[in-house]
Parts: C-alpha cells; sequence; structure tokens
C-alpha cells in the first residue's frame, strides 16, 4: 500500500526539463503567456507517493497560470469571471452575459445558434453549460489573447443603461425569492427588507458595490478597454439590435423563433416602474455610482431619456 503523498516546492530550471511530463511547456507558454509560465514553473511541484498528488500540484499550477494571466484583461475573480462568460466550441461566438440586461434570452440564442452549428437536435438548457459545447472561457484550449482580442472568435455583449438596470437589480433580487441571500451581500444582516435609496447607499461602498455581478458596473464587468468586441447591443433596442447580430453572423432565421428564444421570468418591467422608485436623490446615487457606465456606454445623464 502506497503512503499519502507529500508535495513540497523547489526551484526548477526549464532548460533541464525532460520530454515526456503530464504538463506540456508549449501549451503553458501559449495559453498564459512566457513570462509568467517561467515564473510559476520555478515553483515546480516534486511528490512523492500518490500520483493523485502530481496531477493536484498541476492543477494548482494550472490555477495559478489563469489567475496571472487574466489580470491582463478583467480585475474580476477568475471563476466569477468564467461564469459570465458563453463561448461556443463550433461556432466560435463568445456572449459575455452581463446580469440584467436580457442575459437569459441572450444565453438562450447563443445555445440554438451553438445547436446548430454542432447538429444537435435539442437545444441545451443553461443549467447544462458544461455538458454541453456551449462552455466557460477556461473550457476553451487557447490563449487568453486570442478569446479575448484576436480574430479566431466573434465576440459580442449588450448593455443597458444605468437607471432601469440596478432598479431592475433592486426588484428582481430583493423582491423575489432569494432576497435574504442578497441582502447579506450589501451588508444588511439584522432585518428582512432594504428601501431601494438604502441600497445605492451602501452601493458606495466599493466592497459592495462588486461583490456581486448583478449590481456591478458594467465596464468592470465587460472591460470594453482591455477585451475586443465584435459587437455591443442596446437592450433599450433589443429586437433591432438582435436583427443587426443575427445579420452577421448569418442567422438571421433564429428571429422567426423570437417566442422560443426569448426568456421572461426575470423580467422586472423597470422600465415601467422608473418614476415610482426613482426620485431626486436616487438618481444623483445612481450616476454617482455608475459614472463610468454613463461614459463608456454613452448613455444620457437625464432621467427622462431613460429609455432611448
Amino acid at each position: 500500500m502506497m503512503l499519502t503523498a507529500v508535495s513540497w516546492y523547489v526551484p526548477y530550471r526549464l532548460q533541464g526539463r525532460k520530454s515526456g511530463c503530464a504538463w506540456d511547456f508549449a501549451l503553458g507558454t501559449r495559453r498564459y503567456g512566457a513570462k509568467a509560465h517561467a515564473w510559476a514553473l520555478s515553483f515546480y511541484p516534486v511528490t512523492v507517493g500518490l500520483s493523485e498528488g502530481f496531477v493536484l500540484g498541476l492543477e494548482m499550477l494550472d490555477h495559478l497560470y489563469n489567475t496571472i494571466a487574466i489580470k491582463k484583461y478583467s480585475s474580476y475573480k477568475l471563476k466569477r469571471l468564467d461564469h459570465l462568460f458563453h463561448c461556443g466550441r463550433k461556432s466560435r461566438i463568445i456572449l459575455f452575459s452581463t446580469p440584467k440586461v436580457a442575459s437569459s434570452t441572450l444565453k438562450r440564442l447563443l445555445r440554438m445558434i451553438e445547436a446548430e452549428a454542432s447538429g444537435e437536435f435539442q437545444v441545451q438548457e443553461e443549467t447544462l453549460k458544461d455538458e454541453s459545447s456551449v462552455c466557460g472561457f477556461l473550457g476553451l484550449d487557447d490563449s487568453f489573447e486570442n478569446i479575448f482580442r484576436g480574430d479566431k472568435y466573434f465576440r459580442f455583449c449588450f448593455v443597458r443603461n444605468p437607471y432601469t438596470r440596478i432598479l431592475s437589480c433592486y426588484l428582481d433580487k430583493f423582491f423575489g425569492k432569494r432576497w435574504k441571500h442578497y441582502l447579506s451581500k450589501v451588508g444588511v444582516l439584522d432585518r428582512d427588507e432594504i428601501s431601494f435609496r438604502e441600497f445605492l447607499l451602501r452601493l458606495k461602498d466599493s466592497r459592495n458595490l462588486h461583490r456581486n455581478p448583478h449590481w456591478a458596473p458594467q465596464s468592470y464587468l465587460i472591460r470594453p478597454d482591455t477585451i475586443r468586441y465584435d459587437f455591443i447591443g442596446r437592450f433599450e433596442h433589443l429586437h433591432d439590435h438582435l436583427h443587426v447580430l443575427t445579420s452577421r453572423l448569418s442567422c438571421e432565421h433564429f428571429m422567426e423563433r423570437m417566442d422560443d428564444i426569448a426568456v421572461m421570468h426575470h423580467s422586472t418591467g423597470a422600465g415601467e416602474r422608473v418614476r415610482k422608485f426613482i426620485g431626486e436623490e436616487e438618481a444623483r446615487l445612481i450616476r454617482e455610482i455608475y459614472e463610468c457606465d454613463f461614459v463608456y456606454f454613452a448613455y444620457p445623464r437625464d432621467l427622462e431619456l431613460c429609455h432611448v
């Protein structure tokens, strides 16, 4: 019977590395960049005992490489960012799914396109993402540079006016079935409810603001300054922009099935409830908190134009 594996880290010289190891140097350099790869390999794991320990060491290195390399493109946590990306392996289409911006509808559209490209007869549901040909960006065997900036993939996302997006978030997450869970995300532990104004005041703390993607600034999530998008649509013109998008992807026929594509179970009707929830103080807070979104995506600060 083999003893429990014991692992430690020792300096490792790339020049003296023998071939045949489980980790491929060329792949590591291609995916994560030579500098990150060489630095991480200087702490190469040496394992004694069970082979599972060796494999675990390689997995730890893999995670380390990813964590280092992703900083070039986003400051968001690696696994959370991967969850927001939906990548079609066959279609080579990448969707950044921004919460509260028709994300369920857009993910379903991508799954339908990917199913057609893969020759599948049944569209995989969102909960089966990892079991279908749609995956996160970590599931693509490619470099981050190709995934986020190269010409190999078509990348798209949609954005929404900050006024209606944050109101939709409040209505969905604090009046919905999981509202108690979300209260703790903004530091409310002693009560069962929170007003919209207090919710905004708590988001002025950057720790609360960036804690959850449903209310994090879109520019912070999408990072149009570091990730090259081929198409950025607007929620306010969803139907028209989907026509443009599907035309560019040569799949206009999916627009004939909009009733099958549209997913409404997270719809809150925020656009029709703006006047009820957003007064002068709330509007001022939203402009202050989401200033970067107003600037990056050229949304008017005038509340009366929140549907433009």
